[in-house]
């Protein structure tokens, strides 16, 4: 699922710096505006599918039964995750694209320490599994609105 959607991303990311070397940076708006509603759309398909159907997703995915028979109690988890991840993952494309990883970096390692590290080892001291996806959530948020602001920083940039 995951690598389906960061597909997006690689399209974003070639496309990203096709129009930059042809010079039509204007066209760059509209770029990520597609390719994250494009990603954010099927993630709510993957999402939608795997929270409706669980034991049916997740027996193509594990032979394990203890965990398919648990699923339902996480399984709602991938849909705050999927969104978020396809949103970053666009952004990523479009930042690599440009030849500025520096913002992916800083996003992962801001999202890293302002977000999963607190919350995991909150989930670590209470032994929740609930807090545990919730600190992988923290991270994804955290680096897509780091990256939301540095995005439209640029693009007020190029107006």
């Amino acid at each position: 699922t995951i690598s389906f959607i960061e597909g997006f991303g690689l399209a974003a990311e070639t496309l990203t710096g096709n129009f930059v070397g042809r010079g039509k940076r204007d066209r760059l708006p509209s770029l990520v505006g597609v390719t994250v509603g494009t990603g954010v759309l099927f993630a709510l398909i993957f999402a939608g599918i795997s929270i409706g159907f669980p034991h049916t997703v997740f027996i193509i995915l594990t032979n394990h039964l203890e965990i398919i028979y648990e699923i339902k109690i996480y399984v709602f988890w991938l849909l705050p995750l999927l969104i978020f991840n396809a949103i970053a993952f666009m952004f990523d494309g479009y930042f690599i694209g440009l030849n500025n990883t520096a913002v992916i970096r800083n996003s992962a390692l801001i999202g890293l320490f302002f977000g999963f590290i607190p919350f995991s080892i909150l989930a670590w001291f209470h032994q929740d599994n609930h807090i545990l996806w919730l600190s992988v959530v923290i991270l994804m948020i955290v680096r897509t609105i780091y990256i939301n602001i540095i995005f439209l920083k640029k693009m007020l940039q190029i107006r």
